[in-house]
């Protein structure tokens, strides 16, 4: 049934600070995004609109008292050609973040938070 990934939303009261992260950190593009009545930003990986930032009022999806950041979704995973390029980005733009190999042998993880707390998983086929 699920073929791909489509996006990952993330609400947030910091939408430039938290785009600009994404951004300097990850190396997407802020782009295209349809004219929503409420504020927020669309960030590319090429053509693709993988992370969707929206402020909190705005979600009908969302209870108004849930906390912002950190709830139920525990992380957001994307792959990366070479783990070593994203090491030395997240070096370079002072971010903290634990390495780990899969259990398996298989994958490279680096996990580290956004600005909302939000962790980010990015992940890479061990050669």
């Amino acid at each position: 049934m699920i073929i791909d990934l489509n996006h990952v939303n993330i609400l947030t009261d910091q939408v430039e600070e938290t785009a600009a992260f994404f951004e300097r950190v990850l190396g997407l593009k802020a782009g295209y995004r349809p004219d929503f009545d409420f504020h927020g930003a669309w960030l590319y990986a090429g053509e693709r609109p993988l992370i969707h930032l929206q402020t909190p009022g705005s979600s009908k999806n969302r209870a108004t008292d849930a906390p912002v950041g950190q709830g139920a979704l525990d992380h957001a995973s994307f792959e990366v050609a070479d783990i070593a390029v994203a090491r030395e980005r997240l070096k370079a733009n002072a971010v903290t973040f634990r390495e780990t190999r899969s259990p398996d042998g298989r994958n490279d993880q680096i996990f580290f938070r956004d600005p909302n707390g939000v962790v980010i998983e990015l992940i890479a086929k061990v050669a």
